[in-house]
C-alpha cells in the first residue's frame, strides 16, 4: 500500500508548512514554492513532494534524503540538530527542522483534517476495531461520503497517512485507533478531535507494552483526551470493566452516552431481541431508543452482533433512521481473514480468522464455532497469540482450557506457545487422541491432519496472532478442496 498522499484539493506551499511547524522565518527564500503532496518512503516520492524523516528501530529516513532529492522531492522534515550535514547531502532540498518528525507529521495530519474538515468518529477496544470501524463506515455511507482507514494503518503513523488521503467532499471519517503502549491513543485522540467515540470491550491485549487489564483500560480510556465536550461515546455495556471506565470518565462531563448490549432486556437505548444465531448469520430485531425494525447479519457468531450494534448506534446518533439502520446491517459482509466464512464443495464450513489474535477474540471465536457447529463435527486450529509478555504462557494455558471444554472433536495447537494450549485442553478434559501440536512450517501436517480425522461436513475454525501466517493454512485447505471437487 501506498504511503504517499497528494495535496490535490487545493496548493500547498513550503512557507504555509513551515507555519503550521512554527518554523515560518527559516523558510523565507523557499516559502511560496509548491508542494505536491507529502511522503516518508524515498522509494515513492514524485517531484515536489514533502518528504519526512521518520526513524525506526530498523530504519531512519535520514538516510534516504539523498534518494529523495533525487527523485524530486522539495522539502523534507528533519531531526533537529541534523540539518547541517544533510545540507551538504542533499543542498536542493529546503530543509524543516523540528524536534520530532513523527510528531511534526501528527501535527500536520491534524492541520489538514481541520482543513478538510469532516466529522470523525475514533474507534477503539482490544477486539473487533477493524470490523467495528468498517461496519460504522458502511452504514454511513448509505447517506454520507466516508471515508477510513485503509488495512492496519490504525498508529501513529498510519492514521496521519489515512488523513492526508481525505478529500473535501468526504463528509465522515470513521478512524480505528490502535497501540503497543500508553501515550499513543492519547496522541492519536489529540490528532482526530472526535465527535463520538466508540469502545469494543477490554481484553487481555499488547501486555508486553501495557502490563495488566488495568494497563489496557488506562490506555484505551485515553481516547476521551481528544472528544469533543458535547460528543459522544458509544460502548459495550456487557463489558463490565469497561463500563465502570466510561461511566467514570463520563463524570461531570456533557457528554452522550449510548451503551448497547446483547441482553434483550438490559436497560440500555440500544439492543438486539429476539437473536437467533445460525451457520450462515443471524436474525434480531434491532431496537434503538424503543424503535425496532427487523434485521439480518450474514456475518456468524455473537460477537459480530455485538459489532453490529454498535454500528447501528453510530448511525443512530449520526442521524440515520432505525429502519434505514436495520436494512444497511443486512447488507455487511465480512472482511478477508477476520470471520470469514468458506462453505467448502465437500459440505464442510472453514472459518478463516486468521488476521489477529488475543485471549479474548480467541474464546469469541470459540464461542461463535460451537453456535455455528451445533449437530456437526468440529475443529479448531490455534495458534501463538503475540504481545502478552510475561503472562503469556498462563494466557494460553487458559485458552487451552477453555478449548477443551467446548466439545471440540479436534483440536490442532500451532507454535510453539501453543504447546501450552494444547497440554491444558487435555488437562480441562479433553480425550488426548483430539489433540495434537505442530511447529510453525508445518502446515501441510496440519492440513492432512485435519483432512485425515475431521469428517468432510465438519465446521474448522482457523486462527492466530497475525505474526503466525496462519491464512497459509486457510489457503491449503481452500486449494484442496478444489482440487478434490
Amino acid at each position: 500500500m501506498k504511503t504517499t498522499a497528494a495535496f490535490r484539493e487545493r496548493i500547498v506551499t513550503v512557507g504555509e508548512i513551515a507555519a503550521v511547524l512554527g518554523l515560518s522565518g527559516t523558510v523565507a527564500d523557499a516559502a511560496d514554492r509548491r508542494l505536491t503532496g507529502i511522503t516518508a518512503d524515498s522509494r515513492q516520492v514524485q517531484p515536489g513532494n514533502l518528504f519526512v524523516c521518520l526513524a525506526g528501530e530498523r530504519f531512519d529516513g535520514h538516510d534516504f534524503l539523498p534518494a529523495a532529492a533525487a527523485a524530486g522531492a522539495t522539502a523534507a522534515i528533519v531531526a533537529a540538530g541534523r540539518q547541517a550535514a544533510l545540507a551538504r547531502l542533499a543542498p536542493a532540498l529546503t530543509l524543516l527542522p523540528v524536534a520530532d518528525p513523527l510528531a511534526a507529521l501528527g501535527d500536520l495530519a491534524a492541520w489538514w483534517l481541520r482543513e478538510m474538515g469532516p466529522r470523525v468518529i475514533a474507534v477503539t477496544g482490544s477486539n473487533g476495531k477493524t470490523t467495528t470501524r468498517e461496519m460504522i463506515a458502511e452504514l454511513l455511507a448509505c447517506r454520507w461520503r466516508v471515508h477510513r482507514n485503509p488495512g492496519n494503518f490504525n498508529n501513529l503513523i498510519g492514521v496521519p497517512w489515512t488523513i492526508f488521503t481525505l478529500r473535501s467532499d468526504h463528509q465522515r471519517l470513521v478512524l480505528e485507533l490502535g497501540m503497543n503502549r500508553p501515550g499513543e491513543i492519547a496522541r492519536l485522540a489529540t490528532i482526530c478531535r472526535p465527535a463520538g467515540v466508540v469502545l469494543t470491550n477490554l481484553a487481555a491485549a499488547h501486555l508486553e507494552g501495557l502490563g495488566d487489564l488495568n494497563g489496557v483500560a488506562a490506555a484505551k480510556a485515553e481516547i476521551f483526551t481528544g472528544l469533543d465536550e458535547d460528543g459522544y461515546v458509544v460502548y459495550n455495556a456487557d463489558d463490565r470493566r469497561l463500563a465502570a471506565m466510561v461511566t467514570a470518565a463520563a463524570a461531570g462531563r456533557s457528554w452522550t452516552l449510548l451503551p448497547v448490549s446483547l441482553d434483550a432486556d438490559a436497560p440500555v437505548p440500544v439492543r438486539a431481541r429476539q437473536l437467533r444465531l445460525g451457520a450462515a448469520g443471524s436474525s434480531f430485531r434491532l431496537e434503538i431508543d424503543g424503535v425496532a425494525a427487523p434485521a439480518t447479519l450474514e456475518i456468524p457468531g455473537r460477537h459480530q452482533v455485538g459489532n453490529a450494534l454498535l454500528a447501528a448506534a453510530v448511525a443512530w446518533q449520526e442521524g440515520l433512521a432505525v429502519g434505514e439502520i436495520a436494512a444497511a446491517v443486512s447488507r455487511l459482509t465480512a472482511l478477508p481473514g477476520r470471520f470469514r466464512v468458506w462453505e467448502l464443495p465437500a459440505g464442510g464450513l472453514l472459518i478463516d480468522d486468521t488476521y489477529n489474535a488475543n485471549p479474548g477474540s480467541m474464546r469469541a471465536s470459540l464461542d461463535a464455532l460451537e453456535e455455528m457447529g451445533r449437530g456437526r463435527p468440529r475443529a479448531a486450529v490455534l495458534g501463538d497469540m503475540f504481545e502478552l509478555g510475561a503472562a503469556a504462557a498462563a494466557l494460553h494455558r487458559e485458552v487451552g482450557e477453555y478449548a477443551g471444554r467446548r466439545g471440540l472433536d479436534l483440536l490442532l495447537a500451532y507454535g510453539p506457545l501453543a504447546a501450552e494450549l494444547a497440554a491444558a485442553a487435555v488437562a480441562a478434559g479433553m480425550p488426548a487422541a483430539l489433540v495434537h501440536h505442530f511447529q510453525p512450517g508445518e502446515e501441510e501436517a496440519v492440513c492432512a491432519r485435519l483432512t485425515a480425522l475431521l469428517p468432510a461436513n465438519g465446521v474448522v475454525l482457523v486462527k492466530g496472532s497475525r505474526g503466525m501466517a496462519m491464512e497459509k493454512i486457510v489457503h491449503r485447505l481452500l486449494a484442496a478442496e478444489e482440487v478434490e471437487a
